[in-house]
């Protein structure tokens, strides 16, 4: 229930792919965290219990999403309830494991770099595998409990740099003091 539903896909009469998905209404993370800054830990639980989901139903079909940003996180409104169901969107960069011909090159930079496996941040796309997923879900954990990205690089090359090889602040400073950072902190790691 959390990954976005396709019923149908075919080809344009010019030759153009297309899919017909289930329609939507809400937000995505991205423009909630931008309008309404971090979640509440309850809430930002239930988003990663959700998108954690919805990643293992993919990984047990052997699908690599590769681009998991907060704008593929889409939060729907649903008559009745207050809490949003939570649908991952875009799996257009996907990776199969087991496809004998890869989309992209080894010398291809998939993805949304704040979000980027340091394996991406590499290039090395023959190690790309569901810790891709894993990584980019604690990134944006890492931005939904304190507003903002894990790396913040001056540009992109800095900010590949640190995913590989340096350690986010720690989250303690960031977020409310009543909050026991010492579990979350050991996830994140």
């Amino acid at each position: 229930p959390n990954v976005v539903q396709i019923f149908d896909f075919n080809t344009t009469s010019d030759g153009r792919p297309y899919f017909v998905m289930e329609y939507l209404e809400g937000r995505d993370l991205e423009t909630r965290l931008a309008q309404g800054g971090p979640l509440p830990l309850p809430a930002a639980v239930r988003v990663v219990e959700s998108v954690a989901s919805a990643l293992a139903a993919a990984h047990a079909h052997g699908i690599v999403h590769r681009d998991l940003k907060p704008a593929n996180i889409f939060l729907v409104t649903v008559d009745g309830q207050t809490d949003e169901l939570v649908k991952v969107l875009d799996f257009g960069i996907s990776k199969i494991q087991a496809a004998v011909t890869l989309l992209s090159t080894p010398t291809d930079m998939l993805g949304t770099p704040p979000y980027m496996s340091p394996e991406q941040a590499r290039g090395a796309s023959e190690e790309i595998d569901a810790r891709t997923d894993q990584f980019a879900l604690g990134s944006i954990a890492y931005r939904m409990l304190t507003g903002h990205d894990p790396f913040t690089g001056r540009d992109v090359a800095s900010l590949l740099y640190q995913i590989v090889h340096e350690a986010p602040p720690p989250l303690g400073p960031q977020v409310p003091d009543s909050w026991d950072t010492t579990a979350l902190q050991a996830v994140l790691d």
